[in-house]
């Protein structure tokens, strides 16, 4: 374990949605309704793949809502290091880095690592209330690492927080856990078929413990955010990730989708952590933040 302080101070409509035109459910009322269930202000947060992209950017937008104390976690040093001191410079001493890896289950065990990771927030800041599970990569390629990450690495973080920290440690009335998923766990993409699959088995994830009898149990919100087409690090180069050149051709399906900035992806998981209820899945693209219907079984047959 490593921890650094810097002391200077679509799916098809067969199953389970109809068409992507259809998957929105008005966002206005929610927005404009003034009702925040969660205020970030003294808070405490832990984010996953916090060293770069949307992680960093919610890092910065937790951090401008007055939030207590902050951890990020990543798997690279030297980014982790550069982001520490960037949000210390800019923030003041409230951030903490340490280095793991999400997909290594010895490293969610209890005593090593990850654990470790919530254990050091709570030890130093005194609670814990929010984790982002964002860390994630895209790379087809290497699948079995691909789906160990994003797979279970949320699934890792998920169970911790839900199942063990954030009940026990959580500074209010509830807590609340976001997970990273993507437009590609809502829609079919030929150019990345296993990147997909691991964004609906991640919409599958958070919707199963975001069900009203585990937020009975625990208090704690899990919320699922699906991210359009972003520019981050990850987006850079994919064209040597995929699974070979019979699937690069088929990449211009994601032109149809509007791109947009780290930063509107990370103010809509500070909206989402405000006023989303749990269970629920969201979508971010080109600045439009709404929530997606996923239809009940009874209606689900197409007719």
């Amino acid at each position: 374990m490593q921890l650094f302080h810097n002391h200077t101070n679509q799916i098809s409509s067969i199953s389970v949605m109809s068409n992507r035109s259809n998957l929105k459910r008005n966002l206005s009322s929610l927005v404009n309704s003034n009702k925040v269930m969660f205020n970030l202000s003294n808070t405490v947060a832990l984010i996953t793949g916090g060293a770069s992209g949307i992680g960093l950017a919610t890092a910065k937008t937790f951090l401008k809502e007055n939030i207590k104390g902050l951890c990020i976690v990543d798997i690279n040093e030297n980014l982790g290091q550069i982001a520490l001191n960037e949000l210390i410079k800019s923030f003041g001493d409230r951030v903490i880095f340490v280095k793991a890896d999400t997909s290594n289950r010895s490293q969610f065990d209890v005593g090593i690592i990850i654990t470790e990771a919530f254990r050091i927030t709570i030890d130093s800041f005194g609670s814990l209330d929010v984790v982002f599970n964002n860390a994630g990569i895209f790379d087809d390629k290497h699948w079995e690492k691909e789906i160990s990450i994003n797979i279970c690495g949320t699934l890792h973080g998920t169970m911790l927080a839900v199942d063990e920290y954030l009940p026990k440690y959580k500074s209010g009335n509830e807590a609340v856990v976001v997970n990273m998923s993507s437009i590609c766990g809502l829609d079919a993409f030929g150019c990345a078929p296993v990147y997909t699959a691991t964004k609906h088995a991640i919409i599958g994830l958070s919707r199963s413990f975001g069900k009203e009898s585990h937020y009975n149990r625990t208090k704690v919100r899990v919320i699922t955010i699906c991210p359009g087409t972003t520019d981050t690090p990850m987006t850079v180069g994919g064209l040597d990730r995929n699974l070979g050149p019979a699937y690069r051709d088929l990449e211009t399906e994601f032109d149809q989708y509007p791109r947009q900035s780290a930063d509107v992806a990370a103010d809509a998981v500070k909206t989402l952590i405000g006023t989303a209820s749990t269970g629920s899945v969201w979508v971010i693209e080109g600045g439009d933040l709404y929530e997606v219907e996923i239809l009940e079984r009874q209606s689900r047959r197409r007719k």
